[in-house]
């Protein structure tokens, strides 16, 4: 059996392997810190389009969407002028949101739509739950487009005209 001091010296070992895979796990980390928002719209944007509500069904991925404003008003945008199923998705997450940030956009779609179309009423209806005014209700939901609009020109740009944008 070799004695401790026979064994030969051991050379210093060199930190540099420590030291790239140090930097490679600050790289990673640093890229999920930057990308995790942009990664998380375009996931819950996807899911909102892929979704299919029932009545009185929560649109999670369209809440998701609607906390993370205003990174996602490109998105929550883009919904509101996609197909029916999504934009009802859209409209049920901001409404369960409270997104009052998104009034400017629903301003902006119900006046590029037409009064009396169906996507109209619907966006007026989600304002009404948002802001809680009360534009007519579904009673008569032409009337309620109108009195949204006129309330958004009247006193509501005033109070959230820079939300969407």
């Amino acid at each position: 059996m070799p004695e401790p001091a026979d064994q030969p010296a051991k050379h210093g070992r060199s930190l540099v392997g420590f030291y790239i895979a140090l930097g490679v796990v600050a790289v990673l980390v640093g890229l999920g810190a930057w990308l995790w928002t942009p990664l998380k719209i375009s996931y819950c944007e996807r899911r909102v389009l892929d979704s299919s509500l029932f009545p009185g069904q929560r649109s999670e991925s369209g809440e998701r969407l609607a906390r993370t404003w205003p990174a996602a008003a490109p998105a929550v945008e883009r919904l509101l002028r996609s197909d029916s199923h999504s934009r009802k998705a859209m409209l049920n997450g901001l409404v369960w949101a409270k997104a009052t940030w998104c009034l400017p956009l629903l301003a902006a779609e119900c006046q590029r739509q037409d009064g009396s179309s169906d996507c109209a009423m619907a966006i007026a209806l989600s304002a009404q739950k948002i802001s809680g005014q009360d534009f007519g209700g579904k009673e008569n939901a032409e009337l309620a487009v109108q009195n949204f609009l006129s309330w958004w020109e009247r006193e509501g740009q005033a109070k959230y005209g820079g939300g969407g944008k």
